[in-house]
């Protein structure tokens, strides 16, 4: 099986971090997350989560994906994120979204293909889209869909990837 898989890593000097397509050839997926856990750039350690997206390729896609990582694998970043701290707020996208009230809370991360977000109480569901204002950075509604989300010691923590509606 051929994989393209998405990885939340950081810069060498901590701090910011960016997501990079990696191409994997592996016998099924707990052999393609064997492989993962080889690749030195992961990075897990803040906010408990490093694959952001694995998703099954054709063997013509694999081959040119490797082709991309051979001539220069710095040009597979996407999304370059920059740990920005700002007050801001999540609505339900839709009535039947999973909740009904807005969320407040603070931006942990931002970058042009999503956020990161903590907040108090239980986390959003996975796959729920919502609104995003964040009014020191003039988003206002901005559309996203949770992407990953988990709670610790009642702080919850969620990523969104921004819709492009």
């Amino acid at each position: 099986m051929y994989f393209r898989v998405l990885i939340e890593t950081e810069f060498q000097r901590g701090g910011s971090t960016f997501e990079i397509i990696r191409y994997v050839e592996a016998e099924n997926t707990v052999a393609l997350f064997n492989e993962l856990e080889t690749i030195p750039s992961l990075n897990a350690k803040e906010l408990g989560y490093a694959v952001t997206t694995v998703q099954a390729i054709s063997k013509e896609e694999f081959e040119e994906g490797k082709e991309a990582e051979a001539r220069d694998p710095r040009k597979l970043r996407v999304h370059a994120r920059f740990i920005v701290k700002e007050k801001c707020v999540l609505a339900p996208l839709f009535a039947n979204s999973g909740f009904s009230d807005p969320v407040e809370g603070e931006t942990i991360d931002i970058s042009s293909g999503g956020l990161g977000v903590s907040y108090p109480g239980e986390p959003i569901p996975v796959g729920r889209e919502v609104r995003v204002t964040i009014q020191s950075l003039d988003i206002e509604g901005k559309a996203g869909r949770i992407v990953w989300s988990f709670n610790q010691n009642g702080v919850s923590k969620s990523g969104l990837s921004w819709l492009q509606h």
